[in-house]
């Protein structure tokens, strides 16, 4: 589960903590602030350093982003290709 999803959920959790009365012993362990418990598994399996961290960006683009994109694109375009036409016909 991404980074995302899972901070998404946790708020969730919080927001029925907080309104709905649910106890906190209810809510899974990897959507508390302390993770699960005692769950370490570089510890052991990989002598006690930690794993690195990918400094790769990743941008998660949806399908409703890309056509909003392309239609800002595209009523750009119109935009400027009538008001160069409205330029062009004016300076005749």
């Amino acid at each position: 589960m991404s980074f995302f999803e899972k901070r998404k959920k946790r708020k969730l959790y919080q927001q029925w903590v907080d309104k709905s009365g649910l106890p906190e012993e209810n809510i899974p362990a990897e959507y508390t602030d302390e993770g699960p418990a005692g769950e370490e598994p570089w510890e052991e399996e990989r002598g006690g350093e930690p794993p690195r961290r990918s400094r790769v960006f990743v941008i998660h683009v949806t399908t409703r982003h890309l056509l909003i994109v392309l239609a800002i694109i595209a009523a750009l375009l119109i935009l400027s290709t009538t008001l160069a036409t409205v330029l062009v016909m004016r300076s005749c």
